[in-house]
């Protein structure tokens, strides 16, 4: 190659880069503009500037509410809650999922519930003139930095499930290597997704990181798929790929996304954005064990966290040494009792008598000749007397007597 094609070829990488630099930027100030406008900034939960962290530390919540369920319901509770953790000196990101149903202490109050019910507590909890949904996050965030042991946390996002079916698709989906076939009814119903690396759509997804069939890992795998989801997003919007796609996913963004960052914040994410390495993104998951307990009547699921794992990802992750956290024993789960059925007397069956011994019957030679003993013939039987033959001389007297009569 010439000297001079090699220096187009340079020339033109420059403007590639340049124009991925100015397209980002446009995009984060873009989607913070708008959003800035629409919701009222959340504060209580932090008040250090972001210029002054070595650490961010951003949360994002996922609401289980979709346009099906907005038409029964009116409250909403977040499914999904990620802290990512961003350090700014390293462009290192780590993603830490609380499961859902993690039983934890409600922050403000004596109560300790799931964790995506504080949310619900914060909500109806608000004061007069306080609007409802923001003190439910708000009520969140704090419940979320009490479990993290008085973690800082710098901001949050929050998307519901159609939101985020149409953010995947304004990027023009995402390519993900789906490990089973993914099926409905909790892996009991017909294949949704197929096995095998793929482009996947907004709804598919949805259906592939909601899952919580056994043979998916339970709500534990669900958790992971989230962050593998998350993951395969971020990697697709910082690509050449993405770039065509940017202006529909700015008009996702604004239109589904919650957030209290401004624009500065935003603006220095985005730069960063571009130095971090999607490679080196660490995944956590907080764990521990699932039991049922008695609520309001009822057997509830919920997931008691094992604390010295908490200890460890806290530390592992925000570099922050936690202690234990002290939580309540759970009642046990109702026992629902077998029915009384009344015991029925059965009269015995009559004994078996013993069947009698077979009765030989005897056996019937055939009428005829019988054979001789030792081939011997029988002698034969001397012939009977002949009757004697009587004159009348020999006839009785009566006899005489009667034949005179009849002369």
């Amino acid at each position: 190659m010439s000297r001079n094609k090699k220096s187009s070829v340079f020339k033109f990488l420059v403007k590639i880069i340049v124009i991925v630099l100015l397209v980002f930027i446009l995009f984060m100030f873009s989607s913070v503009y708008f959003s800035n406008l629409i919701f009222p900034v959340v504060t209580g939960y932090s008040t250090e500037a972001l210029g002054d962290m070595d650490r961010v530390n951003l949360v994002l919540l996922g609401f289980d509410r979709n346009e099906a369920r907005d038409k029964g319901n009116t409250l909403f509770r977040p499914d999904v809650i990620l802290v990512a953790s961003i350090d700014m000196r390293r462009a290192q990101v780590s993603m830490v999922s609380i499961p859902r149903d993690s039983y934890v202490k409600i922050h403000g109050r004596d109560t300790y519930d799931k964790i995506n019910h504080s949310y619900m507590y914060g909500y109806y909890g608000a004061a007069e003139n306080e609007d409802p949904d923001l003190s439910g996050i708000k009520t969140t965030l704090l419940t979320v930095q009490d479990f993290l042991g008085g973690v800082p946390l710098h901001g949050y996002l929050a998307v519901d499930m159609d939101g985020a079916a149409e953010i995947i698709d304004a990027v023009g989906g995402v390519y993900l290597d789906v490990p089973e076939d993914i099926r409905s009814n909790y892996g009991r119903g017909s294949v949704q997704i197929t096995k095998g690396y793929q482009l996947l759509n907004g709804k598919q997804i949805l259906q592939y990181s909601r899952n919580r069939a056994d043979y998916l890992g339970g709500e534990r795998g669900r958790t992971f798929r989230q962050q593998e989801v998350l993951i395969a997003l971020f990697k697709k919007m910082a690509s050449i790929e993405g770039l065509p796609k940017m202006p529909h996913l700015i008009n996702a963004v604004k239109a589904n996304i919650k957030t209290d960052l401004t624009m500065p914040r935003l603006s220095a994410l985005g730069i960063l954005g571009l130095r971090i390495d999607r490679q080196e993104i660490i995944s956590r998951v907080f764990g521990g064990e699932g039991k049922l307990s008695s609520t309001s009547g009822q057997n509830i699921y919920y997931l008691v966290v094992d604390q010295e794992n908490r200890i460890k990802i806290i530390e592992e992750v925000f570099g922050i040494t936690v202690g234990r956290q002290s939580i309540p024993e759970l009642p046990g789960p109702i026992v629902e009792e077998p029915e009384f059925v009344p015991e029925i007397e059965v009269e015995p069956e009559p004994e078996t008598l013993p069947e009698p011994d077979p009765v030989e019957e005897p056996i019937h030679e055939p009428e005829g000749e019988i054979e001789p003993e030792n081939g011997l013939e029988p002698e034969p039987l001397p012939d009977p007397d002949p009757e004697p033959d009587l004159g009348e001389e020999n006839v009785p007297d009566n006899e005489i007597n009667e034949e005179n009569n009849d002369s």
